[in-house]
């Protein structure tokens, strides 16, 4: 996995569990007033299991992360790499195209201008 900061591949999974609250007291024992033995379950049922934080940590410039916060950060690396190739393409392509005609165009500017040296030439022969 690539660190989204630095681009390193320097990384280390880790998966730190939270363990859940095991219900309150307080509901347990209000629930035992109100409906009885069965109101220390109804009173526990609030108890939460607990979630796992998954993560990965850079070891060359520290940042931690989500898995889909790099793989987002290389999809975007990868889009903006595509953009610059393409763009380099559709550069290439244009002068490649563009130099016949500008070779083209430079070329009738010298017989044009070849043309009118030998007309003044002629002319300045004529005139003597």
């Amino acid at each position: 996995m690539k660190c989204p900061k630095c681009g390193s591949e320097n990384t280390q999974y880790v998966a730190v569990h939270h363990s859940g609250s095991n219900g309150s007291f307080t509901d347990a024992c209000c629930g035992m007033m109100i409906f009885g033995p069965i109101g220390i379950l109804c009173g526990l049922c609030g108890a939460s299991p607990g979630f796992t934080d998954d993560y990965w940590v850079c070891h060359s410039c520290g940042k931690k992360f989500q898995a889909g916060t790099a793989q987002a950060a290389e999809k975007a690396r990868q889009e903006k790499i595509q953009q610059e190739l393409n763009a380099k393409a559709k550069r290439k392509a244009l002068l490649s195209a563009a130099n016949p005609a500008i070779l083209q165009n430079i070329d009738n500017e010298m017989i044009e201008a070849e043309n009118r040296y030998k007309a003044l030439k002629a002319r300045l022969k004529a005139d003597k």
